[in-house]
């Protein structure tokens, strides 16, 4: 589930059980950004 941590920040949590890393969303007026600051071993092999 995404949250909204400030008015242009998101973030939606490690989901262990669906092997998803943690992920930022920074939204810009003219530009944004996705920040995906994690990967498991799974993803890697």
């Amino acid at each position: 589930m995404i949250k909204q941590i400030s008015d242009h920040v998101y973030v939606m949590p490690f989901d262990s059980e669906r092997d998803r890393p943690h992920i930022g969303y920074i939204q810009g007026e003219q530009f944004s950004v996705l920040v995906d600051v994690g990967n498991s071993p799974e993803h890697l092999s």
